[in-house]
């Protein structure tokens, strides 16, 4: 788990209204405010657990990756950061020996077929909107090695 934080100086904008005639018209003025965000490019939670079982000639792992959303950047109105959304991936390697000199492996990648989603967020108005997104799919290597 990583915690990561920055302390920022921003602005605030205070609106007034001062009636005149019967008519209110506004008055602004912006003072210095300090908040802290997290730091962009910084997950907070991430991780891989891995479980294999080895046997003869026969070894298979099955793996699990989590990365947690976080902010890609942040803009100075907060109305329009760039989010990168969550994903957990799962992953599955086998490995098979044939002879002493020869053996077969298969990689099997996003058996859970994720999307990886870049998002548009605006913490004024408490809403995500979805930019882009990207579904690799699931993708496979199958390999002999001979061992000389």
């Amino acid at each position: 788990m990583v915690k990561s934080e920055t302390s920022l100086i921003g602005s605030k904008t205070d609106t007034t209204f001062n009636v005149i005639g019967g008519i209110p018209f506004p008055s602004y003025s912006e003072h210095a405010i300090e908040y802290t965000q997290q730091l962009e490019e910084q997950p907070e939670f991430f991780g891989n657990i891995s479980l294999g079982y080895d046997i003869a000639g026969f070894s298979g792992r099955v793996s699990v990756f989590h990365q947690s959303e976080y902010f890609r950047s942040f803009s100075p109105s907060k109305r329009s950061d760039r989010v990168i959304a969550a994903y957990t991936r799962v992953d599955l390697a086998l490995k098979q020996k044939i002879t002493d000199n020869i053996s077969v492996q298969l990689n099997l990648n996003n058996l859970t077929n994720i999307k990886e989603e870049n998002l548009l967020n605006n913490q004024v108005n408490g809403y995500k909107i979805l930019r882009s997104s990207s579904l690799y799919g699931l993708t496979a290597d199958l390999g002999v090695r001979v061992d000389l």
